[in-house]
């Protein structure tokens, strides 16, 4: 059993493309959702409001647990950790700086450079910031930040550290967004639209 509580805010985002240095506008939906649920599991998701953010604003991302692969609208890039599944909440963890890069349009070979990730190693955090939008996630924390409000990760996970990486759920990265996110368990893939 889930609840979700969800509001809806609109903001413009500026996606720069690195490869050029170009940079265009795009209006775009931020949901915020508070979820408690009692079995984990990686369903497909869609916000019950129909202004939700469409597929054609975001790129498809998709990652494969215990692959190095992430694949951004049908182009594979290697990142040089893996997905895998938190035992304690039985969720996809991704390597938050490739994941959030990818889907906010920028360039997944240089993204060690973005700036729109700033990491403090001090306070364990790492800040994303897309546009006028700021999600903040602290490692050991099951709870982020999406422009100031505090929110629940689901199904209990808790953002960590593995191989020199912070790693949050894939829903999460995904709902901060606005995107459908979508698991295949045959293929152990996880989907953004």
């Amino acid at each position: 059993t889930a609840v979700v509580t969800e509001e809806t805010t609109e903001v413009t985002t500026q996606k720069v493309n690195h490869y050029s240095g170009g940079a265009g506008a795009s209006s775009v939906k931020v949901s915020n959702y508070t979820a408690t649920t009692e079995a984990a599991s990686e369903e497909t998701t869609e916000s019950e409001n129909s202004e939700k953010t469409t597929i054609d604003e975001l790129p498809s991302v998709e990652v494969v647990i215990g692959s190095k692969d992430i694949v951004v609208d049908g182009k594979t890039h290697t990142m040089d950790v893996a997905p895998y599944i938190q035992s304690s909440s039985n969720s996809t963890l991704v390597p938050l700086r490739f994941v959030a890069i990818a889907l906010a349009g920028g360039d997944i070979e240089s993204a060690d450079n973005s700036d729109a990730i700033v990491w403090d190693a001090v306070a364990k955090t790492a800040t994303i910031t897309a546009g006028s939008n700021t999600v903040v996630f602290t490692a050991g924390s099951g709870t982020y930040t999406v422009n100031g409000n505090t929110l629940n990760i689901s199904n209990k996970a808790v953002a960590e550290i593995v191989d020199g990486r912070m790693f949050v759920p894939f829903r999460t990265i995904g709902e901060a967004f606005g995107a459908k996110v979508s698991w295949d368990a045959n293929t152990k893939t996880a989907m953004y639209n």
